[in-house]
């Protein structure tokens, strides 16, 4: 395998795992996962991030020793992904899935954010909006996930100070009395997407 290919495999299947990050990146190849939400809290989800990080550290490695390879933009290349990859394995040693969310990094307020059409998240066509309500199949699923994680952290006394847990509980009743998910449509829809919000948010 070439660096070339193995930089792009990598990529692939990130974005595979995180077809969120499409997005915002909104690239034509990885349009047919516009549809789809990631749960990053779940512990399946975990495990197959840990795999994909062992897997290109390894194949990493492996062309870093193979002498054939001179292109030092290439070489340059391969340790850093090796290097992201390592630091991303790391991360899994601490206890940061046990604080998935705060009032500074809230995926609640981030996809009620994303459903208003005022952020990255692109609203042009009655497919688009579509394809947010069916990638909102998995909100159920990553709110249940901070729960869990979150009991599992008083379990351990691992948790949000006082302070910043009231800053997070106010954001969020803010969030939710102001409807901050909802939008001004400007196309005709076959269906109600504000309604439709409404039923899968509250």
């Amino acid at each position: 395998m070439t660096p070339s290919k193995l930089f792009e495999n990598y990529f692939d299947e990130f974005v595979e795992l995180f077809p969120s990050c499409n997005d915002y990146l909104n690239l034509d190849k990885y349009k047919h996962l516009n549809n789809k939400m990631e749960n990053t809290l779940s512990k399946e989800h975990i495990e197959e991030q840990k795999k994909l990080y062992r897997k290109y550290i390894r194949l990493s490695n492996k062309l870093l020793k193979d002498k054939s390879i001179k292109n030092l933009k290439h070489i340059l290349y391969l340790e850093i992904l090796k290097y992201l990859c390592s630091n991303n394995l790391k991360s899994f040693n601490y206890n940061f899935d046990l604080i998935p969310i705060s009032h500074q990094e809230n995926i609640i307020t981030t996809i009620f954010e994303m459903a208003n059409g005022k952020t990255y998240y692109s609203f042009k066509t009655k497919k688009d909006y579509k394809d947010f309500i069916t990638k909102m199949d998995s909100f159920p699923e990553i709110i249940n996930s901070i729960i869990e994680n979150m009991r599992e952290g008083i379990k351990k006394k691992y948790v949000l100070p006082t302070i910043l847990a009231t800053k997070l509980y106010d954001q969020l009743v803010n969030a939710l009395k102001n409807k901050i998910y909802q939008q001004d449509i400007k196309i005709k829809l076959d269906f109600d997407f504000n309604a439709q919000l409404e039923c899968i948010f509250t």
